[in-house]
């Protein structure tokens, strides 16, 4: 479900099974070698025994504005540091970085007890609910009290988060998710005990029948902490079903999903307000991946397919494969010297008719099984029977492989990728070749315009 939502525009049957088939494997692995050394269902397994109450879902909306605000302010400052990343001298020095930030990481992180331990302790230590006896330099719920755990715990959530901004593009795999999973956490974790203050103080859910009872404390931070690692994570990812989904994974806390998925939402409209896309989508862009994101509007005025061919050249630098007449030499010098997925093949060179589609793959196959002939035989791609000996290599042609006009609309070309999962597509007019357009070409060609 995280592929079909954030990382895929063509996410075929076939390849949905064969993910389930994988993540059952690989859940039962997890389970046979117990690499967490509990027998618990799940990693940050949480219970709670008390029920949310109806107002509270003010405080959760509130937590849902702050981690949307978060999520855009991460994506920004993290695709800034990249770029700077990428254009400065850091990007000689990868190994010095990963020093220099993990000496700075332990120095700073060694004299506050939320950072000292490890993200893991840290999340599972902020999920969970004690009471005053029970380890309270982690689980304290009275801010009120002591505000010096208090500050230490902005002071934990404001380090992991700028660690974390950091971290996101270093040489080394940092990774998104637990990092955030933890300042998310901290986030809900410090809400949830000002709630928690406010609510004693002024008496506002004490004696409510059959949640709260008279002398008990009404608001769980854990659970507030629980809600702030989803919203943050929704706000960094732009992600909602899935997330909902990962939390009650993580926690086993069902119980929970009205507030999770109130969070989740408000997370996400704040952060699409704030900033147009999620962490994902950012790198995206800013690595120029060939990317196609379904969740885009592709339209981009009258521009046609002939506008791309003009600005991008791609007439001038065609690589084609002539139906009759190559040698074996010829054609493996193409496949040495190009790294194409395929190309196009032609009747001859002066007529440019189009006849099919070559495969990469197919062509290497058959040079494969060609080992031991002489590299001057001839390569027919054509059933007609002519003089001499030839090798003929029907199997490695696609006598119809998608075309578009030249007049062809750039939007329509551009849904035709993403519903059809393609490629290229050949670019004819009146049976001649005329281009070739690639995914990253069309793509290059909207970023541009």
């Amino acid at each position: 479900m995280f592929s079909i939502e954030e990382a895929s525009y063509y996410f075929t049957f076939k390849t949905l099974w064969r993910s389930f088939f994988c993540a059952l494997v690989a859940g039962l692995s997890v389970r046979a070698f117990n690499p967490f050394g509990n027998t618990l269902p799940s990693l940050y397994h949480v219970e709670h025994t008390k029920r949310w109450m109806v107002p509270e879902l003010i405080p959760f909306a509130l937590i849902g504005v702050v981690c949307g605000l978060l999520g855009s302010a991460f994506i920004r400052l993290n695709v800034r540091l990249n770029q700077y990343r990428k254009t400065s001298i850091l990007s000689s020095y990868p190994i010095t970085e990963v020093v220099s930030v993990t000496f700075i990481t332990s120095l700073l992180a060694y004299g506050n007890p939320f950072t000292k331990i490890s993200s893991a302790a840290l999340i599972r230590q902020m999920f969970n609910d004690c009471d005053k006896d029970n380890h309270p330099e982690y689980c304290y719920n009275y801010p009120v009290e002591d505000t010096s755990i208090f500050v230490q715990l902005c002071f934990a959530l404001f380090m992991k988060f700028c660690l974390a901004i950091i971290t996101a593009g270093l040489k080394v795999p940092a990774g998104l998710f637990v990092p955030n999973i933890a300042a998310g956490a901290l986030t809900g974790r410090i809400i949830g005990l000002i709630t928690q203050s406010v609510a004693n103080k002024f008496m506002i859910y004490e004696g409510s029948q059959p949640f709260c009872k008279v002398g008990e404390d009404c608001v769980m931070p854990g659970l507030y902490a629980i809600v702030g690692a989803a919203a943050l994570l929704s706000g960094i990812m732009r992600m909602t079903v899935t997330l909902v989904i990962v939390m009650f994974e993580l926690t086993g806390s069902i119980d929970f999903v009205v507030p999770t998925m109130t969070a989740i939402m408000i997370a996400k409209w704040v952060g699409d307000a704030t900033y147009p896309m999620g962490i994902y989508d950012a790198q995206i862009e800013l690595n120029n991946f060939p990317f196609l994101d379904n969740k885009e509007n592709k339209e981009d005025g009258d521009s046609e397919i002939q506008d791309l061919l003009v600005r991008q050249r791609k007439t001038d630098q065609l690589i084609v494969i002539r139906q009759n007449g190559m040698t074996i030499h010829e054609l493996e010098q193409i496949l040495n010297e190009t790294s194409y997925c395929g190309f196009p093949l032609l009747e001859s060179l002066e007529s440019k008719l189009l006849i099919g589609f070559c495969d990469r793959r197919n062509l290497e196959l058959n040079l494969a099984e060609a080992v031991g002939i002489d590299f001057t035989t001839p390569i027919a791609f054509s059933s007609e029977v002519s003089s001499g000996r030839e090798l003929r290599w029907l199997n490695a042609v696609d006598v119809a492989p998608i075309c578009v006009s030249p007049l062809a609309k750039i939007e329509i070309v551009a849904e035709m990728f993403a519903k059809l999962g393609l490629r290229q597509v050949l670019v004819t007019e009146r049976g001649q070749l005329v281009g070739i357009v690639t995914k990253k070409d069309l793509l290059t060609y909207l970023r541009e315009i």
